[in-house]
């Protein structure tokens, strides 16, 4: 086990579990894993953090040939980072109750902002799974 004692690592492990929207590592890196004295093996931060866009054929890849899709899912993750990035800046910095509508609406507006026609929603069985 590797103690996370650099910036840049805490960012990665952070960068990573926004880009593949992993809710549960999301929770975890909400707090600075430096000051949180978090461990790591090195073979599973290596994989984690591995940028799987880039690797042709994995069925994580955000590429679905459909640039309508692809422009779609980029757009998402855009707002999904900026979200990700008031929580932590705004909410975390400053705690207080925050709805979750709030927190969906902020979001559904930043979409509209970048010219997203339809915002999807969240398929409540296939999120219950992830969870």
């Amino acid at each position: 086990m590797v103690q996370c004692v650099e910036l840049r690592s805490d960012t990665a492990i952070r960068n990573a579990a926004v880009r593949q929207n992993d809710s549960r590592m999301i929770a975890i890196v909400s707090r600075d894993l430096v000051a949180a004295e978090g461990h790591y093996h090195r073979s599973c931060y290596r994989e984690y953090t591995r940028n799987r866009e880039s690797r042709a054929g994995d069925p994580l890849a955000t590429s679905s040939g459909d640039p309508k899709v692809d422009h779609y899912q980029e757009m998402e993750k855009r707002c999904f980072d900026k979200l990700f990035a008031f929580v932590r800046d705004s909410i975390f910095e400053k705690p207080h109750v925050v709805r979750l509508t709030d927190l969906t609406q902020r979001l559904v507006d930043w979409l509209v902002k970048e010219e997203v026609d339809e915002v999807k929603i969240v398929n409540q069985k296939a999120y219950s799974q992830k969870t």
